[in-house]
């Protein structure tokens, strides 16, 4: 039986604390860590006031290659811990780079009581995706500007 093996940390936040190191098989281990590491998150307003309650957040969610995104369980996916809504829901390239990304929408009002005081916020898009049989979690962040 092989031993677990470490194969890389994650500093989510880049802020030099590791919040997560992956220990495990070497496939799977690798697999996660791309996707820890590669998803990427755009968030749509850039600029969101605290005073419009009203309306939806927008994530373009892209998977690093090899992952398929048709794959992701769209029920899983949060923004800041806070659940998509269901509807709509849509696969394309919105930034067309040939890659295609799915996107997810969030009541804003429910989003804003998640975001810290300041002028910048990082917002983090996390959910789960079937890859070779098996259920990885992934993760991205955008930053945004926080008008008040």
């Amino acid at each position: 039986m092989k031993k677990p093996m470490t194969i890389g940390n994650h500093d989510k936040s880049s802020n030099g604390v590791i919040e997560k190191t992956i220990t495990t098989g070497a496939e799977s281990a690798s697999d996660e860590l791309r996707l820890l590491t590669g998803t990427i998150v755009d968030v749509d307003p850039d600029t969101l006031s605290r005073k419009d309650k009203k309306g939806v957040i927008t994530a373009y969610i892209e998977l690093p290659s090899g992952f398929n995104i048709n794959t992701i369980d769209k029920t899983s996916i949060t923004l800041n811990g806070i659940p998509a809504n269901a509807k709509p829901m849509a696969i394309g390239d919105y930034d067309k780079d040939g890659i295609p990304d799915l996107m997810a929408k969030f009541e804003r009002g429910a989003i804003l009581p998640t975001i810290p005081l300041g002028d910048t916020a990082i917002l983090t898009v996390s959910g789960t995706v079937l890859h070779k049989g098996k259920t990885f979690s992934f993760e991205g962040q955008d930053v945004i500007k926080v008008i008040h």
